[in-house]
């Protein structure tokens, strides 16, 4: 850790104090590693009887050690003093001065973690199944997801018979202050104002449930995380449509439970510019807190069901689109 502290013998007239406050940013996205992987699957079934099947996926990626805490901050920690009588204060500077020659700047750590799952039991009736599921490493960009699956389910029940499903998303993301030159915009109006991009934690979940003896149910969700420029957001999607179904009889509304749930916590940090003795003394920032969100919501519809739609969309970026 470099102390800044100059001792002269010079009158100082005046002092000049500034206290600079950078705007809250967002999720930053993580690089894909070298080695990239990708999985998929595509899978159908109709069965008159008894059907099951189950996914289950967490994916982590991280600039640094996954699950090392504590983050790594971005930059050289110094230590500056505001004037002969304040106290110290400690920051990060970018500032080559602050390190021993040829020592490069710490870039800061990033970690994500997406996780979904998917159950499904149909028993004593006709099941209707389609899905494609699809899971990669690689950069994505606007449009594009790390996780990805696309679910048609139709379900008619005998005697008795009952169709249970379930399915969910989330998105974990958490970040240390970054340095701006480790994480490059493509946008030239996305950049920041210091060299420093701001600490978060963010954590989203999405799905849905139904239980029903008649209808169709169909869901698109999506995640992504990993990006080569910070302007393509983190995103988070989950789409979920009921409807009855058609048959020999005509049609017949869905029945039965349906629910569907959003659920986040957001917590977003800002750069504050450290107070310098002299204009010379390295620019220096700390990290702190500045935006706190907490948001649930839920929808839920029993008996006969018309239809019933919810579209949950989370987005969180330098730039958004």
């Amino acid at each position: 850790m470099k102390i800044f502290q100059h001792l002269t013998t010079a009158i100082i007239a005046a002092a000049l104090f500034i206290l600079f406050v950078g705007g809250a940013f967002s999720d930053i996205p993580v690089r894909a590693d070298p080695g990239l992987t990708g999985l998929s699957t595509i899978t159908t079934m109709e069965v008159q009887g008894i059907a099951m099947t189950s996914t289950a996926v967490i994916l982590q990626h991280g600039s640094y050690t996954l699950n090392d805490s504590p983050l790594t901050n971005g930059g050289f920690q110094g230590i500056w003093w505001a004037g002969p009588d304040a106290p110290p204060i400690i920051g990060y500077t970018v500032d080559p001065r602050a390190a021993k020659p040829g020592t490069p700047v710490p870039s800061g750590e990033v970690q994500d973690t997406a996780e979904y799952g998917e159950a499904v039991i149909a028993v004593s009736g006709h099941l209707s199944y389609q899905k494609t599921m699809g899971i990669s490493t690689a950069n994505k960009t606007v449009g594009e997801d790390n996780i990805a699956a696309d679910r048609l389910l139709t379900f008619v029940g005998g005697d008795g018979g009952r169709m249970t499903t379930s399915e969910d998303i989330l998105i974990d993301g958490t970040g240390a202050q970054t340095t701006v030159s480790a994480n490059p915009a493509l946008c030239p109006f996305a950049g920041a104002t210091n060299p420093f991009l701001p600490p978060f934690c963010n954590i989203v979940a999405s799905g849905s449930s139904a239980d029903i003896s008649t209808g169709s149910v169909s869901t698109s969700t999506g995640v992504r995380f990993t990006a080569s420029s910070t302007d393509v957001p983190i995103v988070e999607t989950y789409l979920l449509n009921v409807k009855g179904v058609t048959s020999s009889g005509g049609y017949v509304d869905a029945s039965g439970t349906v629910s569907a749930f959003t659920k986040s916590h957001l917590q977003e940090g800002t750069e504050t510019e450290v107070p310098r003795w002299f204009v010379w003394d390295p620019l220096g920032y700390n990290p702190v807190k500045a935006e706190d969100i907490s948001y649930s919501e839920t929808s839920t519809a029993t008996g006969s069901i018309s239809r019933f739609t919810k579209n949950m969309q989370y987005q969180s970026g330098i730039l958004q689109v």
